[in-house]
């Protein structure tokens, strides 16, 4: 095997690994908005009772 084969084989290998991680990083946030999607309720979308319990107030002496 040549010296030049060699560095080609080395960076055919890094390539495929650069390719790799940024496939499966995409994949990866592709899967967290899906999950906060599914997870997450906008207030609007509350009800009466829901939006309640979220509520607090502050009480001030008179």
């Amino acid at each position: 095997m040549d010296l030049e084969h060699h560095y080609r084989h080395k960076q055919h290998t890094f390539d495929a690994f650069c390719k790799r991680t940024i496939r499966n990083e995409s994949a990866n946030a592709f899967r967290q908005v899906r999950v906060q999607r599914d997870r997450f309720v906008s207030l609007s979308d509350l009800s009466d009772e829901g939006s309640e319990a979220l509520a607090t107030y502050d009480l001030y002496p008179q």
